[in-house]
């Protein structure tokens, strides 16, 4: 009863402690993807859970092979209680405090030492390089798949392998990087001397996993479709790979410990790519740190140590990261460090213990440790800010990340929208020039030409991005909008169609009414409108569409249906018809 109060009592101060350390976070907006995520059609329906096991993430791209229906029925329950960022915010909160706790579980199962737990615990908890994973809302596929793993593990330990099992596939089910258990646990039983019955639950799991998976996914199932801009690896040589490798293990153990240069945006050109691997002082350090590692690996085999769980908790989840052996979505992210950096506070934990139980003076270590903390902690509050509003968020990622193209379209872009045109076509131009085929940066400069009144120059673009992913929504909105300026409107009809079918949207579906006019087809727009708005309480704009379309019918009487005076009606039509012709 005592042991369960202490549990108790330490799981509320982590929990308390992770609203301290990561409060200032709770009024940021949606902020970068999770606008992307959140925008699936999904969360406006009636709420029905078990829908989300046959979507990808991405909803209308199963090409990212992404497949984490527990993630996205995460986000479905903030939705059914008030879908505020705040209220997101919260449950990210509260998931990293009850995290911490499975931390000093978990901890304490492994090695017996309450302190050793408590300190690993504390550590986790404030670690700066946690923000993106717990302040960005999308972040919480982390935060889930970290619950779900270490429960498995703990229960695997524990040797209830079968809700060890099921916890294992939520744990997949919420994010792919899961694949480190499997491999873990077999280790830890030749460590423990386990026999291996406990694979079969686990291969259920997985089995029914990898069916989902391949379900939804078809033919993305196991080839991915990654952009170079966001992991350049994909294209390079295994010799690249395995080079920089050593240089984002040196990368990440820096951030971890010495979080100074913290950013939201690694991606292409800001880690540049290198085949000798003596070229870099970088990878010379990330080599020598995993040589390291793997010797601490071997002392602690040998001495049946608990450590090898830190280090096989930090190798493993970032050998499934690195690009070696599987194609991610990205070359380096911070929040892709959420579980390995249990391993290496571990690590950092036992030799503070070590020196407290040598040390005359422990209460000067105590004061230390605390200062170390309420270090990271000043650096959270800090990290947390950037990631208040887009625009923070891109001022920041501009500011550390000075060579990534992502950061640089993503400036150009706020400056754009805020009137500076300038600044945002030079900066967008740059990018093109380094990389010509980033969707985003290419409607960017669309939009940049169209306001230059270079349309064919627009138009080029977006059916350059059009052609390298036909079902982008930006894309198409804009190339539906360029269509209608330069008057094609069988095009614009076209594409808006393609908006309608599978975003739906009323903006989509006037357009393409609206084209549907243009060419004639009268009787088609008032089809459109029928079809995806209806024609009880429409609004104003869709009154405008039918009873102009009865007019040029000759039917007065439908006309006056929907709207009785002709003068206004043929002046709101046009009003209607410029509106389309802006992107």
């Amino acid at each position: 009863m005592v042991k369960k109060f202490n549990n108790l009592f330490i799981l509320f101060i982590l929990v308390g402690l992770s609203f301290v350390v990561f409060g200032n976070g709770l009024n940021g907006a949606f902020v970068y993807d999770d606008q992307l995520v959140l925008a699936h059609s999904f969360f406006s329906e009636p709420v029905n859970f078990l829908k989300f096991f046959g979507q990808p993430y991405f909803e209308t791209y199963p090409q990212a092979g992404l497949y984490r229906p527990m993630t996205m029925i995460s986000y479905a329950f903030n939705f059914m209680i008030g879908g505020t960022p705040t209220g997101f915010h919260v449950v990210n909160i509260i998931l990293h405090g009850l995290n911490s706790f499975l931390v000093y579980w978990l901890i304490f199962t492994f090695s017996r030492s309450g302190r050793i737990a408590l300190l690993t615990a504390l550590l986790f908890l404030v670690l700066p390089i946690h923000v993106e994973a717990i302040t960005s809302i999308i972040g919480r596929a982390e935060l889930l798949m970290f619950l779900f793993s270490i429960l498995s593990l703990i229960l695997w330990y524990k040797q209830k392998y079968l809700f060890s099992a099921v916890f294992f596939a939520a744990a997949m089910f919420s994010k792919e990087t899961t694949l480190f258990l499997p491999i873990l646990l077999a280790i830890l039983a030749f460590f423990y001397g386990r026999d291996f019955k406990w694979l079969w639950h686990l291969g259920v799991s997985g089995a029914v996993y990898l069916i989902a998976r391949y379900a939804v996914l078809k033919e993305y199932f196991l080839d991915p479709s990654v952009e170079f801009v966001f992991n350049p690896l994909i294209s390079a040589s295994f010799v690249t790979r395995v080079a920089t490798t050593f240089k984002l293990i040196f990368l990440y153990i820096e951030k971890i410990l010495v979080p100074t240069t913290l950013t939201a945006d690694y991606s292409f050109d800001q880690i540049p790519l290198f085949s000798n691997l003596f070229s870099s002082p970088e990878a010379i350090v990330g080599l020598i740190s995993t040589v390291g590692l793997l010797y601490l690996t071997y002392i602690g085999w040998k001495k049946k140590s608990y450590l090898v769980l830190g280090t096989l908790l930090f190798l493993l989840p970032y050998l499934i990261v690195s690009n070696l052996l599987i194609q991610t979505g990205t070359i380096f992210a911070e929040r892709l460090m959420y579980l390995p950096s249990v391993g290496i506070v571990l690590l950092v934990a036992a030799v503070i213990d070590q020196v407290i139980n040598k040390s005359y003076f422990r209460w000067v270590i105590y004061a230390i440790f605390s200062l170390l903390l309420f270090s990271y902690s000043f650096v959270t509050y800090l990290q947390n800010r950037v990631w208040a509003s887009e625009f923070s968020l891109f001022e920041n990622m501009f500011k550390k990340s000075p060579h990534s193209l992502v950061a640089k379209n993503n400036w150009a872009k706020i400056h754009f929208d805020g009137g500076r045109q300038d600044f945002a076509a030079q900066l967008s131009q740059e990018v093109y020039d380094s990389f010509h085929d980033f969707i985003p940066n290419l409607n960017l400069l669309a939009r940049v030409k169209f306001k230059e009144s270079k349309l064919s120059e627009a138009q080029a673009l977006l059916e350059r991005a059009r052609e390298l992913r036909p079902l982008h929504q930006e894309t198409l909105v804009n190339l539906s909008r360029v269509y209608f300026a330069r008057n094609n409107y069988e095009k614009a009809a076209e594409t808006a169609q393609v908006l309608a079918d599978t975003y739906d949207g009323r903006g989509n579906v006037l357009l393409l009414a609206v084209a549907k006019i243009n060419t004639g087809k009268y009787q088609e727009a008032i089809d459109v409108i029928i079809k995806y708005i209806g024609t009880e309480n429409t609004d104003e704009a869709a009154k405008v569409v039918l009873a102009y379309s009865y007019l040029k019918m000759g039917n007065i009487e439908m006309m006056n249906k929907y709207h009785q005076n002709q003068a206004q009606l043929l002046q709101q039509f046009n009003v209607l018809n410029d509106i389309f012709k802006t992107i």
